[in-house]
Formats: structure tokens, sequence, C-alpha cells
């Protein structure tokens, strides 16, 4: 019966007139031919009604005047998904006064323990959101690659890095999701009421919460910690556009010499007052130890026992090498390699800056258009720079691998490291001679032979060989220039499992501003190709 009529008639100017007919004096109403009635039909406007709607068991509408509040609504757990996000819920609501749209936010876990509680007006609609749809938004964050070393792979890369998913929330990186643009809206609101949490826990991210969460619920929310996650050092900041301190102080959190916004949190305290949280604030869980770090380490050759161990904080190289039965008969302690992984991606960071620093330097050399540089040059320079941009380090640091020394000097018993990697020879018979020679080879240990006559039997030096910086690498990885020339009679004893290097002249480079470099870069090449070779050998 919620009718609008209008009255339309023909003057006899042939003018057009309208009236509106009030329904209740239909009978007063005069028509003449020509007259037009049209009966509309008004959109229907429900009153006393509110909507539940998202992640729910009983979505629909309900009754206003039995139903006034959210606590009334949302009285009992069973009213929540199986899957239900407890950090916040949205009630879309139209303002009386401006007729904008106001969405007001809610803890659904707070409402549902009686916490807290908002009274409804007529048309709200209450919405859910449930976890799987918020980890739909999750995006893959590549950026952030994991540093541990595959510890079991003893192949030459042994120190290829694993790529573990990272996590992070689609309300952080980017705006142009599929999430963005289909519910703009809804995204810049969920984002503004996002608080971040970062470290040990298993979905680190952006949260949208609303003002009143506690810690506990959050860090529930974001997976749980790890287990190398230091719960007496919760780190908790709060939103510069909010009264930290107060609020702390308020549920008798110490904030004796803090940061105005920052504090830290012990979980293991169960006396101490709950931390309450709201939009923008930051939680960093800190950890006990490296999450990127694989706390396992290698050893391999000439031990009882080889393989992976798992290290804890206190091991040593002594107890490692007990650990492992022991040396056997054939070990040769002092030609022990020892490659610790922050060494290695040290040196690789430096093997790819050099090549990056190379290519400038190639690249300006071109562009002067200098005539005494040749292709041949460039080709050179070229295949140097690919070398560096794909070479492995050696990482190696010189120890004392002797349990015998160890256990008389513990001075000498170096601590491991999670990636640590520990190759113990056979008793070598042999001398290297590696570099700019004919022959590279392995040859014969005699003990009255001195450095020229092992290059001597590995054919010689090329052309291309810089004789006045050949040096030694002796087993345990100490490093000595030799003298090759024919009136030197006092060149170092070279003991066997040693390693001569001729390197190349690096006046093949001259025109090369950095040319001077060429050399050390070379040497650092040659003697992590060579080790390389004995730690990754079965």
């Amino acid at each position: 019966g919620n009718n609008r009529i209008l009255h339309l008639n023909v003057q006899a100017d042939g003018s057009e007139t309208t009236h509106f007919i009030d329904i209740k004096n239909l009978d007063k109403t005069q028509l003449h031919d020509s007259s037009l009635l049209m009966v509309e039909r008004q959109q229907d406007k429900r009153e006393g009604e509110i909507t539940l709607s998202g992640h729910t068991t009983a979505p629909g509408t309900y009754d206003l005047k039995r139903i006034s509040s959210l606590a009334k609504l949302l009285d009992s757990p069973s009213l929540f998904g199986p899957d239900i996000y407890p950090l916040i819920g949205i009630i879309e609501r139209q303002n009386t006064q401006n007729f904008g749209e106001q969405w007001i936010t809610f803890a659904p876990y707070l409402v549902v323990q009686g916490d807290f509680d908002r009274k409804l007006q007529n048309g709200d609609i209450i919405k859910l959101f449930s976890n799987s749809q918020m980890r739909s938004w999750l995006k893959e964050d590549n950026e952030h690659a994991d540093d541990g070393a595959d510890q079991n792979n003893s192949n030459r890369n042994f120190d290829r890095k694993k790529q573990p998913r990272k996590i992070s929330y689609v309300f952080e990186p980017k705006q142009d999701t599929a999430f963005a643009i289909e519910y703009p809206e809804l995204y810049r609101f969920l984002r503004d009421y996002a608080l971040s949490v970062r470290g040990a826990v298993r979905f680190p991210g952006l949260y949208p919460v609303a003002e009143g969460v506690s810690l506990n619920a959050v860090l529930n929310a974001s997976g749980g910690l790890n287990v190398q996650a230091n719960k007496k050092a919760i780190e908790v900041t709060k939103s510069s556009s909010r009264d930290a301190i107060t609020i702390q102080k308020r549920h008798g959190v110490d904030t004796t010499n803090l940061d105005s916004q920052r504090f830290r949190v012990d979980l293991t305290d169960h006396l101490r007052h709950p931390v309450l949280l709201g939009p923008g604030d930051s939680i960093r869980i800190n950890t006990t130890r490296d999450l990127d770090t694989h706390n396992t380490v290698l050893i391999k050759g000439e031990v009882r026992y080889p393989g992976t161990y798992d290290v804890a904080a206190g091991d040593t190289l002594l107890s490692l090498v007990q650990r492992a039965g022991g040396l056997t008969s054939q070990a040769y302690a002092p030609g022990a390699i020892f490659s610790r992984r922050s060494e290695r991606l040290q040196q690789e960071a430096n093997f790819r800056a050099q090549a990056q620093e190379l290519q400038l330097t190639l690249a300006r050399q071109i562009e002067q258009d200098d005539d005494d540089v040749t292709l041949e040059e460039i080709n050179s320079v070229q295949k140097l720079i690919a070398r560096l941009n794909q070479s492995s380090a050696l990482g190696r640091i010189t120890v004392e691998a002797d349990p015998a020394l160890l256990k008389t000097d513990p001075s000498l018993n170096i601590l491991l490291e999670g990636g640590d990697r520990i190759y113990i020879p056979k008793r070598p018979l042999h001398v290297r001679v590696r570099g700019e020679v004919l022959s590279p080879s392995n040859l014969q240990f005699r003990k009255n032979k001195d450095a020229n006559d092992y290059i001597r039997e590995a054919g010689g030096t090329t052309e291309r060989a810089d004789e006045g910086r050949t040096f030694v690498v002796f087993p345990d990885g100490r490093a000595q220039p030799l003298d090759l020339g024919p009136w030197v009679h006092d060149s170092p004893l070279i003991p066997p499992g040693s390693t001569i290097v001729v390197p190349l002249d690096a006046d093949r480079f001259s025109f090369l501003e950095r040319a001077r470099d060429i050399s050390q870069i070379l040497t650092n090449l040659t003697i992590s190709a060579v080790f390389l070779d004995d730690l990754n050998d079965d």
C-alpha cells in the first residue's frame, strides 16, 4: 500500500501539468479526458533489522528489538565459522546525520568473551572474516631469501641456498593485487587498521586489528612463536598517534627508562598485566639463535663417522671430532680445511662487487675509443667478469685440527657455527702445481725438490705467467711468496700437501684503471677453486 500516485493532465493550450495525489483524497480528485494516472511503488525500506554476514554459521537478518547489541548477537562461539579471524570485524552503518557510510571495528573474540560490546542500529551489517580469507591475500616475498646452506648437498655447489617461502600480508607491499582491485575500499580500510608482526613467528606481516586486542591474541593469529623465539624479550612499539605510555601504565607495565613508544614484554611472566594493542603498533619477536642458519655442521674425510651433525652453543672442533669417532690412522690434521659459512658469503659478495666494478671500468675504457685496447684484451676481462660472477668461495679459516694439541691448548679449540664445513684429508704424498703452467698436475713429493723442480715437472710456466708473484699455499692454509730466480738457494721447503700457484700476469689487463687489483683477484679465485675440489671430494 505504500504507493505514490501522480496525475498528469493536458490543458487546453496543450501544456501538461503534474499533480501529486494524496491516496487518502482519491475521492476528491477530478479527472478529465486525456488524464494519465501514474502509480509507482516506493522502494521497500525495512525497519528494525540487522544483518550478520561473512564467516558465520548463522548468516542472515535479525530482529533489532530482540538483539540490540553485538554481545547479544555474538553470544556464542558457535556463531563463528571454524576458521574465524579473531582480531577484527566490521559494522557497516548508515550515518543518520550526514547520510554517509560508516565502518566501525570490533574484535570478535573480545565480544564473545564479554569484554566488548556496542549498541546496534537499524540497518547495520556485521561482517566477519576467516583466517583463510586473510591468508588468501598472502603473497610470497622472494626478496628475502634464506641464507642457510643446504647441509646435505655435497656436490660442487655446496653453498647453494635453500629458498623457503617467505610470507607477508597483501596490505604491505603492493596495491595492484587482485584483492585491492576488487575491493579497494575494504583494502584501504584494513591496511589502515593493520599492525606489524616481525621476527620469529610462523606468518610475519601486517595484521588488521581492532583497538584493544591483546598481544597473545595477535601472536596466536600470526601462527604462534617459532621454537627459536625469545619469549622473554618481545619488543612492542606503540603507534605515535596513540598515547602508548598512558595505556601501558594503566595496565601495570613498567615503562621506566624506556623509550616513550617502545618497551619489552616477558611472556614467561604469568603475573604480568595484559598488553593491549591497536592499529599502527609493531611487534618484534627476537630469536635466541639465528633463524636463517642451519644449526648443523658437516665433517668429511678421515674421521670414523663422517657426516652432518647438529651443533649447539659451546660446541667446538674438538667435541665434533670426538663425536665423529676421532681421526683415522691415515688422517693428516695439519691439512684440515675449515670453511665457515659467513666467510663464504662475504667472499662471494666481494667476487660479485669486483665483477661489477670491472664491468663498469671496461665500459668506460670502451667508450674512450682507445685504439690500444685489443679485442683479445676485452675478451679476457669479460671472461674474468663471468668467472667472478659464477665462482663459489672457500671461506677458509686456518685452524688446528689435531685432537692432541686441542686438548693441551684449549685456546686453539675453535667454536663451531651452523654451516661450518670441515675436511680432514689423508696424509698426502703429492704437491700440486696450479695456475699458468703447461700441465697443472699433482706431483709426487720428494724431500729434495724445491718449487722450481715441481714447476719444471708441470711443463714450466706459460707465456702469460707472472713468475715474480708465484706463491705456495701450505697444507694448513698459510701462504708464502716464492722467488724463482736462478740464483736463489734458500727456497722454502715444500711439504707434502702444499699447492704451488703461478698466477696470470696482470699486465695483460694494464689498460684497465684497476689493473693493479687483478693479481689479487686471480689469486683468490685460484685458491678457492683448488681447495673447493678437496672440500667437495667424496
